[in-house]
């Protein structure tokens, strides 16, 4: 797809005026692979080609979600309101222009996930399944699964168990 008809797309898709079902219909048309029941809030801006919304995925309102690696989210993940998903850095520049060559590389959120509000995904993260991201934490490096995870960059917090998972999702369904 030409990229100014995805750019198109994409500002088409990210009115509030449509449902969620002429949303997807409009992702796929984009050219993005989305799962069975997956729901994607208004004003979610789509960059790139290269993404995958796995069944049963909720994205809030005010993310943005750069596809230009790929970005492979799975089944049954929430992602809260204005979370960044960056598959685009970089590379350090000269002292005329620090910000030299982009960077890309790929993102990966697990089955399970939950990605609160205001976080930021950089390239190359990796969330486990099972995880969550607390509220405006930055991911630098992959996580383990079932896990707690918050600050900048963020660290484990602690070990989520099983009986925690389900308390956390029947408090948040």
């Amino acid at each position: 797809m030409h990229p100014y008809a995805r750019r198109l797309l994409n500002i088409v898709q990210r009115s509030d005026i449509w449902p969620y079902a002429f949303r997807n219909l409009f992702l796929k048309l984009m050219g993005y692979e989305i799962g069975h029941n997956a729901l994607v809030a208004s004003s979610v801006d789509f960059e790139g080609e290269h993404i995958r919304l796995g069944p049963e995925v909720f994205i809030n309102k005010g993310c943005h979600i750069d596809g230009a690696a790929q970005i492979d989210i799975g089944a049954d993940v929430h992602i809260g309101p204005h979370v960044i998903i960056a598959t685009t850095t970089h590379d350090l520049g000269g002292a005329s222009r620090r910000a030299g060559p982009p960077n890309a590389q790929p993102i990966t959120i697990g089955d399970g996930a939950w990605v609160c509000a205001g976080s930021i995904l950089r390239p190359g993260s990796v969330v486990a399944p099972g995880c969550v991201l607390s509220v405006g934490c930055v991911l630098v490096k992959p996580t383990e699964p079932d896990g707690l995870y918050g600050g900048n960059p963020a660290q484990r917090i602690k070990t989520l168990g099983a009986a925690e998972t389900v308390e956390l999702r029947a408090r948040n369904a």
